[in-house]
């Protein structure tokens, strides 16, 4: 890996990957969000990243609330965006993600579903990951993203010239995603090994991917059933949604949500990024906020760290580590993967709702806060901060200073 850049977002977010592929740079993004940048600013985050016309060879995207994808329209016109992995859920589920988007981010999302080629921009290609289960501890399937990439945009191109002048209507979300993968599948990214001659040497040093989709059905049940009490069902929602006039139904739609401690955040795609054996990076953390325990407050220190930590990465998005088995299974399924994570993407900006001590681990050397300097949640909670330093894990708060980003490189 050149270089690993968590954004300081604040709220929400927004991480990036960049691997030296021979004379070409391979681009990942993970999610991109904010709820408490305004638009300018979050303009400029990305124009800062990102020069005009960059290639984005794979965005992953761990769910649809706001905070992680309202972003991604802004970085679709600055960027060229080749590929999208994303979670597949149910259409009752799009439904209720495109409610709590309207009515407690004021963000309409129905963009995402309906007309994805205006909201990820022209040529996108989509892949879309299955709900994990528990009976599949091992999934072999491999994609060599490099080669896969070269395919679909020859496709691409194909389709474009065809369209060529035509008057066709956008394909939804749903008739844009060509492939479905189970979750656990390895997408590999090497310019050197694809195809039948790869060796086992040749796929341990490869940078490789690893997405699951967790699922939240049971808080999807509860979330509709505090509709129900609210006087609403999934049908009138959608309706007054595709009308563009959910109007009189938010305040409602925003007291379920409420009622439903923690929201919908349990449905989250998590994604390993890293190798398969010991490899090691630099991490540069100009100005971050340290925690100080009990009476003193967080407080902002000068760091300059290039530690030989684990270049593998974990990103949690906002999964809720606190389902039964949820952290066993995570450890089942990614099994000696996580022997190579030096950095973890803390859950949901740090809300000890969905925090549970036991995803921490001994090669974990830095945990990564995405959180608003001062927003209303508290996030992140002084017991998860407790519980990381307790493991003597450090703590990095990425807030909307342009001195908080993060920066691993080796």
């Amino acid at each position: 890996m050149e270089r690993r850049t968590f954004y300081p977002v604040g709220q929400g977010a927004f991480y990036s990957e960049t691997h030296k592929l021979g004379d070409r740079t391979f681009t990942m993004v993970y999610d991109c969000g904010s709820s408490t940048l305004r638009k300018n600013e979050m303009v400029k985050i990305i124009e800062n990243a990102f020069e005009e016309n960059s290639i984005i060879d794979v965005l992953f995207i761990s769910h649809f609330h706001a905070d992680h994808v309202n972003g991604i329209e802004l970085l679709a016109k600055r960027c060229k965006i080749k590929l999208v992995i994303l979670p597949l859920i149910t259409n009752e589920e799009m439904v209720l993600v495109n409610a709590i988007n309207l009515s407690v981010y004021g963000f309409d999302s129905t963009r995402i579903f309906e007309r994805p080629e205006i909201f990820f921009g022209k040529g996108a290609s989509f892949i879309g990951i299955l709900q994990t289960v528990e009976e599949d501890l091992v999934n072999n399937e491999r994609v060599f993203l490099s080669e896969f990439n070269e395919k679909i945009q020859e496709r691409s191109e194909e389709t474009d010239s065809r369209r060529e002048g035509e008057n066709i209507k956008v394909a939804t979300l749903d008739e844009k995603i060509t492939e479905r993968k189970p979750s656990g599948t390895r997408f590999y990214i090497s310019n050197a090994v694809v195809g039948k001659d790869v060796t086992n040497k040749d796929l341990t040093d490869c940078w490789r991917f690893i997405p699951f989709n967790y699922r939240a059905d049971e808080r999807m049940k509860k979330f509709e059933y505090a509709l129900f009490k609210c006087g609403l069902t999934i049908e009138d929602v959608a309706i007054r949604i595709a009308k563009g006039c959910l109007g009189e139904y938010i305040a409602r739609v925003r007291k379920a949500y409420k009622d439903v401690c923690g929201g919908l955040n349990e449905s989250s795609m998590i994604l390993y990024s890293g190798k398969e054996r010991i490899d090691f990076i630099g991490t540069y953390a100009p100005s971050f906020l340290h925690y100080l325990l009990e009476t003193e407050k967080h407080r902002p220190v000068e760091v300059l760290s290039w530690g030989e930590s684990q270049s593998g990465c974990l990103y949690m998005g906002d999964i809720n580590l606190n389902r039964d088995s949820i952290v066993a299974d995570i450890k089942g399924k990614l099994g000696q993967h996580l022997n190579f994570v030096g950095t973890l993407q803390v859950p949901h900006h740090g809300s000890k709702h969905n925090f549970s001590a036991d995803i921490l681990l001994p090669n974990m050397f830095y945990a990564v806060f995405s959180c608003g300097k001062e927003n209303s949640y508290k996030h992140p909670s002084d017991e998860v901060l407790r519980q990381v330093l307790a493991k003597d894990i450090f703590p990095l708060l990425v807030i909307e200073d342009s001195s908080s980003q993060v920066i691993q490189k080796d």
